[in-house]
């Protein structure tokens, strides 16, 4: 199968995949608990894929867009400090300005866990629930691993379903930590070593 880069003409479709993928998800309920979830989501994710993501090159879409996922290349945690300024005003909008304070501690927890040394970064793997355990998870990942394997570096990600861990364990990734966001839900931290060649 073969990846294509998301288009920015098609940021609204691939946000609506990830807002189904992730209705169930414990950090996004905690994250909106004031009803409207998908909505949020969906502007989120749109908000995020503009300003961050697709300008990066590295949001990446089946062909028939049944599954997204986001990555972030090793060097800098995060986006940059212009990235967040255009994402602030939409965020607090999306979240409720008096949400802000409790979100950025829930953000805190997930940057925190990240590696020191450079490590490809897996923000976002989301696949529509129609379209889910038919292999299109591991067509998103395996080529980056590949790539981080070419890259000599590390591959980081979490996740907050502990059903998940099994499944990212059977591409390499380890549990590198477990950590509780203040008020919320438990996350998992993984991390991938660099796979031997030969």
């Amino acid at each position: 199968m073969d990846l294509q880069q998301v288009h920015p003409t098609d940021v609204s479709l691939a946000a609506e995949v990830l807002a189904d993928a992730f209705l169930d998800d414990p950090f996004a309920v905690w994250l909106f608990p004031s009803g409207g979830l998908r909505e949020r989501l969906r502007k989120s994710w749109a908000v995020q894929m503009r300003v961050v993501s697709v300008p990066r090159g590295y949001a990446f879409a089946t062909p028939g867009y049944e599954g997204i996922a986001l990555w972030a290349p090793p060097g800098g945690h995060g986006p940059s400090f212009v990235q967040q300024l255009r994402m602030l005003v939409p965020f607090v909008r999306i979240l409720g300005p008096r949400r802000l304070p409790t979100a950025s501690a829930g953000y805190a927890v997930i940057n925190g866990a990240r590696p020191d040394e450079p490590h490809w970064y897996l923000s976002t793997l989301g696949v529509a629930p129609s379209h889910q355990r038919q292999g299109f998870g591991g067509e998103l990942l395996r080529p980056m691993l590949e790539r981080a394997d070419a890259d000599g570096v590390i591959t980081h990600l979490e996740t907050f379903k502990q059903e998940n861990v099994p499944y990212y364990e059977r591409f390499g990734f380890r549990v590198s930590s477990v950590e509780d966001v203040p008020g919320g839900p438990r996350m998992w931290a993984m991390a991938r070593a660099v796979a031997a060649s030969g």
